[in-house]
């Protein structure tokens, strides 16, 4: 539970989502919200979808961003400072800092690159079965 309020607070606090705003977009109260955010309560799979999508609604892209920090939540420090950025947001950042058209390209072949090469990786694997 705890992992879920941490990334839940760090989703909101980077895309500027205030909690009032966030409740009503998902249909519950204030309060609830603040006891889901501070792991006062168990938050039921129909309510924790209806965060994600608020918070979607609300700010395109935060869902992913939680999704993010909840599936790297062991790279993540409880205290809020971070000991190591997943990888698919520090990709992500570097990619925004590119603003050579040139630079851009290069980085989406060196990415397809390497998708060729954990496919190929993945096909040999299953001809060894």
């Amino acid at each position: 539970m705890g992992q879920i309020a941490n990334c839940l607070k760090r989703a909101q606090d980077e895309y500027s989502i205030r909690g009032t705003d966030l409740a009503a977009a998902a249909g519950i109260s204030r309060n609830h919200l603040s006891e889901i955010r501070n792991g006062k309560t168990w938050v039921s799979e129909e309510i924790f979808c209806q965060l994600l999508d608020g918070m979607d609604k609300l700010a395109p892209g935060s869902r992913q961003y939680f999704c993010l920090l909840l599936s790297n939540s062991d790279s993540w420090s409880d205290n809020g400072r971070s000991k190591k950025k997943p990888p698919l947001l520090r990709l992500e950042e570097v990619l925004t800092e590119l603003q050579d058209e040139k630079d851009q390209n290069q980085a989406i072949l060196l990415v397809a690159q390497h998708i060729r090469k954990s496919q190929h990786l993945a096909d040999s694997l299953i001809l060894v079965r």
